[in-house]
């Protein structure tokens, strides 16, 4: 079983995939922006993985890997971004920030299978 943080901003998605996540064994720690992502990161212990949304109001995904790779803390964290936006490399974090990117709408399957190679890698 692993911890894995949630970011995301779409209420209805957001439960979805933490209620999946967690019939996988997993607890699901869940945010609804960035800012409060960061704000459990500073509060708990480390998750093992970081799943979030890449366009969220206050602080979209971006700004939160950048974060993540800044701190010593969190520079190793594995990062699965999900998205539904097209790549422009202006939106998006830097190659080799993330570990795993999911295009919107993805298949559930898909998503236990980004986590469970997310936590093989550490």
């Amino acid at each position: 079983m692993a911890r894995i943080l949630l970011i995301e901003d779409e209420a209805a998605l957001r439960h979805v995939v933490g209620e999946v996540l967690g019939e996988a064994g997993h607890e699901v720690l869940l945010a609804d922006d960035g800012t409060r992502g960061l704000t459990m990161l500073e509060r708990l212990p480390p998750p093992d993985v970081v799943m979030m949304d890449l366009f969220m109001p206050k602080i979209g995904g971006r700004a939160v890997v950048a974060r993540l790779r800044a701190n010593p803390r969190w520079r190793a964290l594995p990062v699965v971004l999900m998205t539904g936006a097209v790549y422009d490399a202006t939106d998006f974090p830097p190659a080799g920030s993330y570990q795993v990117l999911l295009k919107k709408p993805f298949d559930l399957d898909e998503l236990v299978a980004a986590v469970t190679s997310c936590l093989a890698s550490r």
